[in-house]
């Protein structure tokens, strides 16, 4: 069961099961619901993002870095690190240069075109970010 929140998670719990269990009453039978918990869902650090975003625009120009209007609806154990220490889950872009990154293909479609330049550009964005991160004053 994949949520926007653990609130949003529980509560859509809660209503399946009584769904569930009030259908089978109404036929005379029971109902059983079990739940995988799965991944929680993933909250990035607005601070890392905010920090992430900057080291981005700085090292590689101001066009490169897009904020994701909406939540994402993805599976990510990811989110387990974030539970831990302060972070964010970043996005790199892989479609073609030639096509629009709104327009361009989810990235587990037959229709993807896979920019393996981006691959170059990724690793350099994981260095930049570590190296910024590493060389931030002590407070």
């Amino acid at each position: 069961l994949r949520s926007f929140s653990t609130e949003s998670r529980d509560v859509a719990r809660t209503g399946l099961e009584r769904l569930a269990t009030h259908i089978a009453r109404a036929h005379d039978m029971r109902a059983e619901v079990r739940f995988g918990e799965g991944y929680p869902a993933t909250y990035n650090d607005s601070g890392f993002v905010d920090f992430l975003e900057n080291t981005v625009r700085k090292n590689f120009g101001e066009d490169v870095y897009m904020d994701l209007h909406h939540p994402y609806m993805g599976s990510e154990d990811f989110s387990l690190v974030l539970q831990r220490t302060p972070g964010a889950m970043a996005f790199l872009g892989v479609a073609h240069p030639d096509s629009a990154p709104e327009s361009a293909a989810p990235i587990h479609s037959n229709h993807m075109v896979l920019d393996e330049n981006a691959m170059a550009r990724g690793i350099a964005v994981h260095a930049a970010v570590a190296y910024e991160y590493l060389t931030l004053p002590s407070e």
